[in-house]
């Protein structure tokens, strides 16, 4: 079983054009890794690049918080998913 250290949000970028979302994107992991805001400024950055493709098959969770804050970091437009 996993721990909850394993299970914290993360992103990492995988080559040159993937972004990789790792662990459980839910609420009490998001709150209590206290990464919301590292994260979110992380989406921003990574979202504004046109060529990035998005590989969320390693997500352990993922609730409407952790969705809502992909989907603001991505201005509302769904991005290209490997």
């Amino acid at each position: 079983m996993p721990s909850n250290q394993d299970q914290s949000p993360s992103i990492d970028r995988s080559g040159s054009t993937d972004i990789v979302l790792r662990g459980n994107w839910r609420v009490e992991s998001l709150a209590a890794s206290g990464a919301i805001d590292q994260i979110r400024s992380t989406v921003l950055l990574f979202a504004e690049k046109d060529d990035m493709t998005w590989d969320l098959t390693q997500m352990s969770g993922l609730d409407y918080i952790g969705a809502q804050l992909l989907w603001d970091g991505w201005k509302r437009v769904r991005p290209v998913f490997c």
